[in-house]
């Protein structure tokens, strides 16, 4: 009667760890879910924007004309200002100039630039609005770091999920790592497709955060590999060295 209620107790305890482990991973899920969301928000912000500068505005070449610095320490600690280029351009016979907004750490890394020529985009419905070709895409940066914590987030809840309904190595490849791969890969597509006059290199030339993503997307790939020699080479041997163990107690017996 004592090993019953020890079987039922031990059953009831798997039970209630596994009620536990869907729990969690429904929430590691549904935050991933939302940091995908917002990636997608960002994504399509960008693409819609990339598109409008890439087809409407016109390029034109400017020159560095000045460094302006911004930013200062603050709460108390010395992060040090940022140096973004003052360019000068014309158009239609008018000058103009504007502040980019892709920043340098470095204030001789910035300074270099100074009189300098560089590929801009303007506006011709508004030309004293313009902006450096390579920084069209800053948007993408957000869209790399929520990217990156869906990853995380989405790895985590899909591996507890999965551990509970057994785990293997083609569930993991196919439902977690194949699939933040596709997902990234899919991305980098997508921001192409706002540049319908370019090659997809410049994907990653005019996309800050295209290279962020594809790093991302690396990870996943790394981690393949990785499980994939846990699971097909150490795993096996435990496996087959516990069914020798238990065969050899077994003829002992």
């Amino acid at each position: 009667m004592s090993e019953h209620n020890s079987i039922e107790a031990v059953a009831a305890a798997e039970a209630l760890r596994k009620k536990d482990d869907k729990k969690t991973s429904i929430i590691f899920l549904s935050i991933a879910l939302a940091l995908f969301l917002a990636c997608v928000g960002f994504l399509v912000w960008n693409i819609v924007r990339m598109r409008r500068v890439e087809t409407d505005y016109v390029k034109v070449m400017g020159k560095v004309v000045d460094v302006e610095a911004m930013g200062s320490s603050s709460s108390g600690y010395a992060s040090g200002p940022s140096y973004f280029l003052v360019i000068s351009y014309t158009f239609d016979g008018q000058e103009y100039k504007f502040i980019d907004r892709e920043g340098y750490k470095g204030h001789d890394e910035a300074y270099d630039c100074v009189g300098k020529y560089a590929e801009i985009l303007v506006d011709p419905q508004n030309p004293d609005h313009a902006e450096r070709a390579i920084s069209t895409g800053f948007i993408s940066n957000f869209c790399a770091c929520f990217f990156a914590f869906f990853c995380i987030m989405y790895a985590a809840g899909m591996n507890i999920f999965l551990a509970s309904k057994g785990s293997s190595f083609i569930k993991r490849f196919l439902f977690i790592w194949g699939a933040e791969i596709l997902l990234g890969v899919s991305v980098l597509l997508l921001l192409w497709t706002g540049m319908p006059n370019s090659g997809f290199g410049e994907v990653f030339a005019r996309n800050s955060g295209a290279i962020g993503i594809a790093i991302v997307c690396g990870l996943p790939l790394l981690a393949v590999l990785v499980d994939g020699v846990i699971t097909l080479k150490l795993r096996p041997y435990r496996s087959k060295h516990r069914v020798y163990r238990i065969s050899k107690r077994r003829k002992r017996r």
